[in-house]
């Protein structure tokens, strides 16, 4: 500091300590705060010596009151495009064509769908069965353990998030659909439908696209009563749950979009039962947007219920459900949205090849709000 300064401070100091006083800080933080003052005045008039301009100062506040400006927030988009598909079952028939036909490259199984998964914001399915390398049979000749390593392949056809709250999640007991909620974690892949213990509700996966918060509930109607979770054990959302409609009441507040995921139905029936249409109405009565349903093995009716879309059942994407025409059908159910809520939808059908590989059709059923 030059004796010129040095003099200013001196003869500056008794102005310090009323500033103090005044403020009601008292001496020391008076000072202090006049010391930030006055190191700035000096380093302007300093560089106004140098370089022949004072800059523009900070605004100079208090400490315990300086403004935070808040960072903008980014507009969100006019839409959001969301996809969702029926059952995933890469076992049994599945995983042999594969292995028969492109040397255990899963990735080929989506060949066809690719580009048109890839072209939503967010990409949700249904995972028919554990994919885990542990576990022992506790089912039947239905019973479906899906390599850990096809996951890759979902990954990369599009997917975001997989419900696995279905009647053959527990097909290889409760350590392997542990595995594969473990197994999808890896793949970067989001998991639905496990519950913690029996005593949580805050089971919802929340994902953000595009500026928006979706959340994800999902529970089954059908099967996996024994793995239904323990004191301390996890296992899967059952529909029939006396807390179920307290889960979707309180995730939906927390996000832009709730969609809610049911594995209900009849197997081959066409038409929702009157369950279904309770469990969908009931959803959306307590804050989900969108109910998507899967089990059935067949496509049946979208519909819309107040301010919601209820897709009653996807039907097969990926299955050797090759006995019919009906099990080999299914459909990408496309959702756009704004901030007001859905401003249409459109059901591209899919038809699986006799590879078992989704094709799409040509026809497409659509409507608005």
């Amino acid at each position: 500091m030059t004796s010129k300064n040095f003099f200013s401070y001196t003869l500056w100091l008794p102005v310090a300590v009323a500033y103090g006083l005044v403020g009601g800080w008292g001496f020391t933080q008076g000072l202090a705060e006049f010391g930030e003052r006055w190191s700035n005045l000096v380093w302007s008039h300093t560089v106004e010596y140098q370089l022949g301009a004072v800059p523009a100062l900070p605004a100079v506040v208090s400490p315990v009151s300086r403004p935070v400006n808040p960072v903008p927030l980014l507009p969100k988009p006019q839409s959001l495009s969301l996809l969702f598909v029926g059952d995933i079952m890469l076992d049994r028939g599945v995983r042999a064509v594969v292995e028969r036909e492109a040397a255990g490259d899963y990735n080929w199984l989506f060949d066809s769908v690719r580009p048109v998964l890839q072209s939503g914001d967010l990409v949700f399915g249904n995972l028919e069965g554990p994919a885990a390398e542990s576990g022992a049979n506790h089912g039947s000749q239905y019973s479906f353990r899906m390599d850990p390593r096809s996951l890759r392949a979902v990954v990369a056809a599009g997917f975001d998030i997989l419900s696995v709250a279905n009647n053959h999640s527990g097909d290889w007991g409760r350590e392997a659909f542990v595995d594969t909620v473990n197994n999808l974690k890896d793949y970067q892949l989001g998991a639905v439908g496990n519950r913690r213990s029996i005593h949580t509700v805050d089971d919802m996966r929340i994902i953000e696209a595009q500026g928006y918060q979706i959340g994800f509930l999902a529970a089954t109607d059908v099967g996996s009563e024994w793995l239904k979770p323990g004191e301390i054990e996890p296992g899967v959302w059952l529909a029939s749950d006396p807390r179920w409609p307290e889960a979707i009441r309180e995730a939906a507040p927390l996000v832009d979009f709730l969609v809610v995921s049911y594995h209900f139905g009849e197997e081959y029936q066409t038409v929702p039962s009157a369950r279904q249409r309770e469990l969908a109405e009931l959803a959306i009565d307590n804050g989900a947007t969108i109910v998507v349903g899967h089990h059935p093995h067949v496509l049946q009716p979208v519909a819309t219920y107040k301010n919601g879309l209820i897709a009653y059942s996807l039907g097969n994407f990926i299955f050797d459900q090759d006995f019919s025409d009906a099990t080999k059908a299914g459909g990408i159910l496309k959702v756009n949205l704004n901030k007001q809520g859905i401003v249409d939808w459109e059901l591209l059908p899919t038809q699986a090849d006799h590879w078992y590989r989704p094709t799409l059709k040509v026809e497409s059923a659509g409507g608005g709000e």
